[in-house]
C-alpha cells in the first residue's frame, strides 16, 4: 500500500518556520527567559528545511523542535488567558500546513508560558511594545540571504503578535503577504533591492507609522534625494500644502505651488 504525503514548496517552509520561530520566540518559557541565541536558531534551522519534502515531515520537524523546548523548562499552567491564546492561533491555524497536532502543541506552549516581561518584550507606560534584545548586524548593508529572511522574520512577528490593527488595514492577511515578500528578500540582488523588498513589506501595513528609519551611518539605499514638497490628502486626492527652498532652482523651472492638486 502507497501512502501519499503532501508535498510543499519552499516558500511554504520557509512561512511555516517563520511562524512557528515567532510564535516560539515571545511565547515559549524556554526561549522567553532562556540564554539560547534565537536569531541563530532561525538561520540554522533554515538550512534543515532544505532537506524536508512534505507537509507530514514539516510538522514532526516542528513538534520535535517544541518537545526539546520543553526539557529546556519548566511549564506551568496559566489558562487564565485562554480566549487571548485561540486569537494567537487564529491566524498560525493554517490547514493546508499545520497539523492538528502541531497546533495543539502551540496551543499548550502558549498557556503554559511565564506571564509577564521577557527578554524580547516589555511595554512602555503607554503600552506600546517595546522590542529587546535586537541585533542590529549593522556591518553589512546587504546581507546573505539567511539574515535577509532573518530580518522579514522579526518585521513580521512583531506586526502578527503586538499590532492591534493587523485584521482592519492588512486586507489581504498578514500571512499572504509573508508569502508573497518571501521571494522578493531571497531575490534582492544588492542593498536597492533588499530595502525595496523591506519598504515593500511595511506598505502592506497601510499605516502612515511605519517608514525605513535613516541608519545609523547616515547610509541611505534608496538615495538622499527628496522633493522638495510636502503633500496632504483629502479625499483621495493630493496637494502641495508647502515647499522647501531650493538652491540652483529657479522660479521658472518650480511649477509647483501651494494648493496645487496633484
Amino acid at each position: 500500500n502507497a501512502i501519499a504525503q503532501t508535498s510543499i514548496s519552499e516558500t511554504d517552509k520557509i512561512a511555516a518556520w517563520t511562524k512557528t520561530w515567532g510564535f516560539l520566540k515571545y511565547f515559549h518559557p524556554a526561549v522567553t527567559h532562556g540564554t539560547m541565541d534565537w536569531d541563530d536558531v532561525y538561520i540554522n534551522r533554515l538550512d534543515s528545511l532544505k532537506t524536508i519534502t512534505s507537509k507530514e515531515e514539516l510538522n514532526t520537524h516542528f513538534i520535535g523542535l517544541i518537545d526539546s523546548l520543553n526539557k529546556q523548562t519548566q511549564l506551568q499552567w496559566n489558562s487564565k488567558d485562554g480566549m487571548f491564546v485561540e486569537t494567537i492561533l487564529e491566524s498560525l491555524d493554517e490547514p493546508a500546513i499545520f497539523s492538528d497536532e502541531l497546533i495543539q502543541a502551540m496551543r499548550e506552549t502558549a498557556l503554559q508560558r511565564i506571564s509577564g516581561k521577557n527578554r524580547f518584550l516589555d511595554y512602555f507606560p503607554n503600552g506600546y511594545p517595546l522590542f529587546l534584545e535586537e541585533n542590529s548586524y549593522e556591518e553589512n548593508y546587504y546581507p546573505k540571504k539567511s539574515y535577509r529572511l532573518l530580518a522579514l522574520a522579526r518585521m513580521w512577528s512583531t506586526v502578527e503578535f503586538f499590532f492591534p490593527f493587523k485584521k482592519e488595514r492588512i486586507t489581504k492577511g498578514w500571512g499572504s503577504v509573508l508569502k508573497q515578500q518571501i521571494p522578493a528578500f531571497i531575490n534582492a540582488k544588492n542593498e536597492l533591492e533588499y530595502y525595496k523588498a523591506i519598504g515593500s513589506t511595511l506598505y502592506e501595513l497601510h499605516d502612515s507609522h511605519s517608514a525605513i528609519m535613516m541608519h545609523s551611518k547616515n547610509y541611505r539605499a534608496i538615495g538622499d534625494k527628496i522633493l522638495p514638497y510636502h503633500f496632504s490628502f483629502i479625499e483621495g486626492k493630493a496637494f502641495v500644502d508647502s515647499k522647501r527652498k531650493i538652491s540652483n532652482v529657479t522660479e521658472n523651472e518650480d511649477q509647483l505651488e501651494y494648493g496645487d492638486m496633484i
